[in-house]
This record gives C-alpha cells, structure tokens and sequence, in this order.
C-alpha cells in the first residue's frame, strides 16, 4: 500500500509534506547530528504555513512500512524530546495514530504541525542556532532575508496576552479582589484591569486572567508540595504530600501558608524575652513562590510548580528556563538576575495584589533577607532549558545546604526497571551536570560509541536523561516532570 491509497491526494513531498521511514538520531560518520535531518522539516513547517510530517513511509517509493507498536511509542517520545530540548520557541505539533490493516507493524504516524505565531523558529545544534523554511519539497536554511520577513510576520503574543471570547464578569474575580481590597483598602476597579491588559478594550479576559477566576481548575496553576525526610528525593516514603489548584494568587497564598506550618520553627533567648526563629524569612518564600507563577511556561503542558522542602533547604521549582538566562548553575548572586517577564499580565496583576513587591525586584527582596547569613546560607537559582529553580537555605539548619556534588542516590523510574549502569547513571546526573568523559570516569570504563550509543542515547530517547546543548555536551536527570525519583 502506497501513502495516496490511505491519503488521497498526497502522493508526493512539497511544500507541505514529508515522509519518512523513522526518525533517526544519533551521530553520523563526521559527528553531525542525525535528529536534524527530521528537525529542521518540523521547525521549516512552523516557520511556514505548516505541514505533516509521516513516519512509517519510504522516502523514495511511498511505500507504508509502518511502525510496530513498541518502535511508535519511541519514535513519539523521541520527537518530543528533541523538540522540547533544541526549539526555540518550543511548539507542540499533534501525533496522529493510524492503524494499518495487517498485523505487527501497523502503526503509521502523522505528525501535524501548525504555523507559530512566535518567528523565527530556531532549532538548536552543536552550540548553535538555525533557521530553517520550506521551498517547492525541500527543507533549506533561511536567508537573511526570509529570517527578516520571520521576525516582522511574528505575532509576538505571550501566553498571557492571547485573546478570548470570555466576557469579565465580576462575579467571577470574588477572591481576587477581596484581596485587592484586604491589601489596598479599596475597591479593584475595572480600570486597573483594563490599563494592565487583564481585560481588553472590548471587555474580553485575556488567557491570563483566566488563570485568577474563582472556579478555575486549570493544571496550568497546579503545584505539589512534598516534604522528604532525607536530603533528596530518594526515599520512598515521604511526610508530606499536597497537590492543588485553583486561582493564581490563592495558590501563591495556600503555599506559601504550608510551606510555613511545615518548616520548623525555635526560640532564642534575647534581653527583652524571646525571640521565635523561623527557618524561612515568609516574605521570601512569597516571593519565590510568586515569581515560579510568574516566570514559569505556561505552554509546557503537563508540569506543575513542585515546592519540595527537605532537612536543610526548600527548593521552589518551575517549568521552563529563567527568561532571558541561557543556563545557571548555583549561581549565588540572584539580586543581579534580572529576568524578562514571560508573562506581563500575570506579574502586573500578582503586583497590583502585593502579592510581589515590584516587577524585576523579586530576587533582590529574597537576597536582603539573606544578607547577614554566611555563605553557606545563602540562596541559589538554578536555570536550564527545562526548568529552573530557587533555592531557600533552612536558617535552623547549622551546616547550611548540603553540597550534593558528591551524594549520588539510589533512583528509580514508574517507566520501566533500570540496569545497575542506567541507575548508577542517572543517580549521578540527579543533582548535577556531567559531561560524557565524567559519567565515563564514574563508571570506570572508557569514553566509547557504546557508552554513547548503546547506554546514554537510549536514555535521553526515553525522556529520563537530559542532553544539553552546551559545549562540552552535558546530561542531567530529567526531574521536572517527575520522571526520575
């Protein structure tokens, strides 16, 4: 069976269409990346007016060979876990399932990709960024000129800003604007929204503002507050365990108001009395739970703002990299980290209810609490392509945080069962970056195509092990989405 008996009409590659046996990855003979010869037709497709891409099809014959059900699964996971690793912006085409009517490999896969509103599209390989569009049946780089008409065709629109069909109706903001009204002593008037871009001017919500209506139970808002008994994440059994969600701004007051009641707190004996000791300044742990809603992707579905509180730190973990910073790595000096703002709206509005203390001003307030503590107190942001993640040192915990550059732990995965190397592999990318040459030195074997191949590539495929784009390329366990315990 050819692809135009199943599709009529399609018989041939162009502008909008393209087959493929399976998606390959890995390395060719001189080291380039084989991911890119399917990832650049995708990201061309998104720069252009779309298109679908076919896995199980002979490029030369049309051919349907299709996919048994085992290699489909893997090639979907690959697909995504190269898109959300190397785009830029990330875009999420949709994977049809069409089954053949034999028996064993019978899966053809369609992948359909939309136009971005967000241009250029950028695919990320060996330290670099490419730009890529469709001509006639062929997927080439974009010129300087196409790259041009990219950026000024963008439509630019932040999550946050996108429009909807959902009228304001005030009755559906009650407790937002209790709040106003606790913090401001006066009424939120229709005013502000509509000068903060909550409303437009037709009365319309924004997609945002969605997200502080009364009745909204969007996974978009939801977080999960968990408190582990040892140092990391390893244990299996846990005190306690929280997931909610609900309006923004009562889930930035509802955690925050855990995260208290769990940390413990002492007393110091002082010439006037006694002083309670917390082991977290409350208004930074406002501020970072405000600025995780505040800075986080709202576009990465199926993650969640995760508070994760052990012996010696609370680490406050969102999804996406810190806007504007390419990576950080325990970088200490967060009063100097200014970010952009993913999402204007969101963070106008968490101001505007005091929930934050100015835009671009967050961190520096979490340093001033900090100020006087050594340097084994002090907080640290952590950013990569995936997350990132504010960590709050325990004030009542003497030795301050940890140093988990040597603790590798015992891991696990609800996927599958992991061979002593895999484990040994991803307990010691848990807490931090290794470079292939470290992960092979740890192992105590040699830096080989089998390691890289065979062990590490099926991994990262899999979604368990993330690889970097930096240079010298590095993996890290992939705990955002809860992949890796």
């Amino acid at each position: 069976m050819t692809i135009d008996e199943l599709f009529p009409g399609i018989y041939m590659e162009d502008k909008e269409v393209e087959f493929k046996g399976i998606l390959s990855k890995g390395k060719d003979d001189k080291g380039n990346s084989l991911e890119m010869d399917w990832l650049k037709t995708i990201a061309a497709f998104a720069n252009g007016e779309g298109g679908r891409l076919f896995i199980g099809v002979e490029n030369k014959s049309h051919k349907i060979v299709a996919l048994d059900a085992n290699e489909a699964d893997r090639q979907v996971l690959l697909l995504h876990q190269e898109i959300r690793n190397r785009f830029d912006p990330v875009i999420y085409p949709e994977v049809k399932k069409h089954m053949m009517p034999w028996k064993g490999h019978n899966i053809l896969l369609e992948v359909v990709v939309s136009h971005s509103p967000l241009l250029p599209v950028f695919v990320s390989d060996r330290g670099a960024h490419f730009t890529f569009v469709r001509r006639f049946g062929e997927t080439n780089v974009a010129s300087s000129e196409e790259i041009r008409q990219l950026v000024m065709s963008s439509e630019d629109v932040s999550f946050d800003q996108i429009p909807t069909s959902v009228e304001f109706r005030e009755e559906d903001f009650v407790d937002m604007e209790k709040l106003y009204f606790e913090n401001r002593g006066e009424k939120l008037s229709l005013n502000t929204l509509l000068l903060k871009g909550f409303v437009d001017g037709k009365g319309f919500l924004r997609r945002g503002a969605l997200l502080f209506r009364d009745d909204t139970k969007s996974d978009l808002t939801s977080i999960s507050i968990v408190k582990y008994p040892g140092f990391d994440k390893g244990s299996d059994s846990l005190v306690f365990v929280k997931r909610m969600k609900g309006p923004i701004h009562r889930m930035i007051l509802d955690a925050k108001e855990c995260v208290m009641g769990l940390s413990p707190s002492g007393l110091q004996k002082t010439n006037d009395g006694e002083k309670i000791l917390y082991s977290y300044p409350e208004r930074s742990v406002l501020e970072a739970i405000a600025n995780a809603f505040a800075h986080r992707n709202y576009w990465m579905d199926g993650t969640q703002i995760q508070v994760s509180l052990f012996p010696d730190r609370l680490e406050v973990t969102s999804p996406g990299s810190l806007p504007g910073i390419a990576s950080l790595d325990k970088d200490k000096e967060i009063s100097q980290i200014k970010p952009r703002h993913r999402n204007k709206i969101i963070a106008d509005i968490l101001m505007v209810l005091g929930l934050v203390q100015g835009l671009g001003t967050g961190f520096g307030k979490i340093a001033d609490d900090y100020a006087a503590q050594d340097e084994d107190h002090k907080p640290f942001i952590d950013s990569d392509a995936n997350s990132f993640t504010i960590t709050l040192p325990n004030l009542l915990h003497k030795e301050g945080v940890l140093d988990k550059g040597d603790i590798v732990p015992k891991v696990r995965t609800d996927k599958r069962l992991l061979d002593e190397n895999e484990q040994r592999i991803l307990g010691y990318c848990f807490y931090n970056r290794h470079s292939i040459k470290e992960i092979a030195d740890y192992l105590g074997v040699s830096v080989s195509t089998y390691l890289s191949k065979r062990i590490l590539s099926p991994l990262v495929s899999e979604g368990l092990l993330i690889e970097t784009s930096s240079r010298p390329k590095t993996f890290m366990s992939d705990r955002t989405n809860v992949k890796v315990f």
